[in-house]
């Protein structure tokens, strides 16, 4: 006898048409992903360092973290693009880079809001330490450090003048992997301790939506769409009868 815990519904909004299509999770393509906990289950803090927040021009940033208690247990880009790397478990090189090349406008504009020119780029760090630890960022344009018990109440500490932001983030785990990149349209929706996002992908000009579920603490992603389309927005819900519908325009 199924229960209201393992029976799901998707559905397909085609907007202008008007018409709703119902499917059991069954019906999808199986997980695309094992199972898994957190990406760094040892993990008890995430740091995002953010470069280039002040600077007019473009620079190359290369450094790495220690920490006096604990470990460093990997670090990994945010923003990056080539030729930005990661060095090992706790080290980086990379670029800021100008938002539109010299010359070329985008929208009749040569900058961001409030004139930005650069856009900002860095790293994650994932670590497990003590609050009481002190993680040290040694780096091409300046060091700094700070004891993680600061950050975590803080949220977010400058550094190098404006220049560089540290930010405390919770552990967190990826639902995507492969070579696509562009996720957009993240909706969320709850079932007992179950939890369901629904989500959009962009890739080599087309589109698919995810579904993935958490249960018991572990995730698995199922492709929902059969095959890459012009699929916009999602959004997911749960009915009186504990279906899941997963909703999105074509």
């Amino acid at each position: 006898m199924k229960t209201a815990r393992n029976r799901y519904a998707v559905g397909a909004l085609v907007l202008f048409a008007g018409i709703s299509l119902h499917l059991r999770l069954a019906g999808l393509q199986a997980p695309l992903t094992r199972p898994t906990s957190l990406d760094y289950p040892g993990a008890t803090a995430i740091i995002k360092l953010e470069f280039g927040l002040k600077h007019a021009e473009p620079r190359t940033w290369s450094g790495s973290a220690s920490t006096s208690a604990g470990e460093i247990l990997a670090v990994w880009g945010w923003h990056f693009s080539s030729p930005d790397r990661v060095d090992g478990t706790a080290a980086w090189r990379l670029e800021t880079r100008e938002y539109n090349p010299r010359g070329q406008r985008y929208r009749a504009a040569f900058d961001l809001p409030r004139g930005v020119r650069v856009l900002p780029n860095g790293v994650y760090i994932a670590l497990n330490a003590p609050d009481t630890a002190e993680v040290t960022i040694s780096g091409n344009h300046g060091d700094f450090s700070f004891r993680l018990s600061d950050l975590k109440s803080k949220c977010g500490m400058p550094f190098l003048g404006g220049d560089v932001r540290a930010v405390f983030t919770p552990p967190t785990r990826a639902l995507t992997r492969g070579e696509a990149s562009q996720h957009d349209f993240p909706s969320i929706a709850a079932l007992g301790d179950d939890l369901f996002i629904a989500w959009v992908t962009f890739h080599n000009e087309g589109n698919v939506l995810y579904l993935a579920r958490r249960r018991d603490g572990e995730w698995s992603t199922h492709r929902v769409t059969p095959k890459w389309g012009d699929y916009y927005g999602s959004a997911v819900a749960v009915d009186r009868d504990g279906l899941v519908h997963v909703i999105w325009s074509d």
